[in-house]
């Protein structure tokens, strides 16, 4: 991560005259979004799609949500929302997140008015333009005459709950990884108060919040959360200080430990591993340019590796290749290495075809791997064709590459526990939930000696695009019960933020399939 100074980020009381120019585009394009913000861009910006009665009436949709939340136990549902529509006849659409819209159409004006106020921070020089030259498949977030004989959008998740109490943040604009459902009861994710960062969890079950880490009385106080990670027993956290903080929920044990005092030791990603034989690892990457790997049960650490990049995101490999990691950072392209080695390996395999730095990745069970990028793509990957490409890391190791509508820089994606999914997200407004068999990539056969055919030959993408008002802070998948899966979407907007979740029906877990 190519660190700005952050500390005008966060105050208020700055003048712009005193922020210097990278800093003033940095705030400029993704943080500030919110509500009020957007109403005065759009009455300044020249090409203004809203007039000024349509942004009062907007104003005044907020307020009559406000008074219904109150009604509903600030919980939107699908029932909630038959039951306005019951009440409001006159309201055209009711969204997801609890907005009553006079018309379809006003909405969308909302939604492009905000994609055409927005722009995403890249670190390399005409990155977006190069990338969009590569895309297969540019998805788009309403359907209609969007569709092709390419793509298809298709209701894949149905919409299940957005709860508004949790108000999920974002510390620094281009870390994301600030959500984390690990069961039906636990959402974990980070809330900025007056005066700290807190841990918080809410229960999606009972619609109650829990401040599960409040550092406002401890001596880290001051700490600023930079990413966190979570599982059913543990939570690690990582701050803008290079000092780890890891809560263990079954003893309520609270650990700490000092990784760097550099001056961008900023920790920007933390990885806890699935697998047994990796059970007490974290593997945590700070600006830096340092790999460690930590192990928690002895609060040490354990290995540590000077790297030329900073890594922003970490991925492992699925059972069948768990001592594999991918590395991901500011570089173009990403490199699998062996953890296992005392020392990061000379050889790693280099997966090319970015064109900027990489926030996001994941490795999913069929062998895939997703990489999120600021150029504005997703770029998918199959680890049984890379072993050609090392001999050629000039080349593009790329099997498809996706983009969405605003081009943002993908700071978040996820595939579910089956592999048939992968959900990403641009910085503001807008998830793509993609169903991967319908691409046909279940179907390749690692035979071959190349690549599959080109997407415009195999069958068409489905794709379910799912829009919001807020800047995304974390996807995560989970399952659920009775055969159900969920996937949470932390939104953060002073007047619309909180937590949004789709699920599917006739979920099966691959590890019961197995059995079956």
């Amino acid at each position: 991560m190519n660190l700005l100074n952050t500390e005008h980020l966060w105050s208020n009381q700055d003048s712009f005259l005193d922020i210097p120019p990278q800093e003033l585009q940095a705030r400029d394009y993704e943080l500030e979004n919110d509500l009020f913000e957007f109403f005065y861009k759009s009455l300044i910006h020249k090409d203004n799609l809203l007039k000024g009665d349509q942004l009062s009436s907007i104003i005044n949709l907020y307020e009559e949500r406000e008074q219904y939340l109150e009604h509903c136990n600030h919980q939107i549902t699908r029932k909630v929302i038959q039951k306005i529509k019951q009440t409001l006849p006159e309201r055209a659409m009711i969204d997801s997140q609890g907005l009553m819209w006079p018309s379809e159409g006003l909405r969308n004006k909302v939604l492009s008015q905000r994609s055409n106020l927005f722009h995403s921070y890249t670190h390399l020089p005409d990155s977006h333009r190069l990338a969009n030259l590569t895309v297969d498949f540019k998805l788009q977030p309403h359907s209609g005459h969007y569709d092709s004989k390419f793509m298809q959008i298709q209701p894949l998740f149905e919409f299940h709950k957005f709860f508004t109490l949790p108000k999920p943040d974002v510390t620094h604009f281009q870390l994301r990884h600030l959500v984390y459902c690990v069961d039906k009861n636990s959402v974990f994710y980070i809330e900025n108060g007056p005066e700290s960062s807190r841990i918080m969890r809410l229960d999606p079950e009972t619609n109650k919040i829990y401040t599960q880490l409040d550092l406002v009385n401890s001596q880290f106080a001051d700490l600023k959360i930079s990413t966190i990670s979570a599982n059913r027993s543990l939570i690690s956290i990582g701050s803008f200080n290079g000092t780890l903080l890891t809560y263990d929920l079954h003893t309520n044990r609270f650990q700490e430990y000092l990784l760097t005092n550099h001056l961008d030791g900023i920790i920007t990603y933390i990885l806890m591993s699935r697998h047994r034989s990796f059970a007490n690892q974290l593997m945590i990457s700070s600006n830096d340019k340092f790999l460690r790997s930590f192990d928690y049960t002895t609060n040490q650490v354990i290995k540590a590796d000077k790297l030329d990049f900073a890594i922003n995101t970490i991925c492992e490999g699925p059972v069948s290749e768990q001592s594999q990691v991918l590395i991901s950072g500011d570089t173009q392209n990403s490199f699998i290495i062996d953890r296992r080695l005392p020392k990061l390996s000379a050889l790693p395999i280099i997966l090319t075809g970015h064109y900027d730095y990489t926030f996001a990745s994941d490795w999913n069970i069929n062998h895939l791997i997703a990489t999120g990028n600021q150029d504005g793509t997703v770029r998918i990957y199959d680890t049984r064709y890379l072993s050609n490409t090392t001999k050629n890391p000039s080349g593009n190791s790329t099997l498809f590459t996706f983009s969405g509508k605003l081009n943002g820089a993908i700071r978040n994606l996820k595939f579910d526990d089956t592999g048939n999914y992968l959900a990403f997200a641009e910085s503001i407004d807008n998830v793509y939930l993609i169903d991967l068999k319908s691409g046909g990539l279940e179907n390749i056969d690692p035979g071959l000696m190349c690549p599959p055919t080109p997407p415009s030959s195999r069958i068409p993408l489905q794709y379910q695009p799912i829009s919001c008002i807020g800047k995304i802070t974390g996807l995560s998948f989970i399952p659920s019960e009775n055969n159900t899966q969920v996937l949470t979407i932390g939104i953060t907007d002073f007047s619309s933020g909180g937590i949004l979740q789709y699920k599917i029906d006739n979920y099966v877990d691959p590890q019961i399939a197995a059995f079956i």
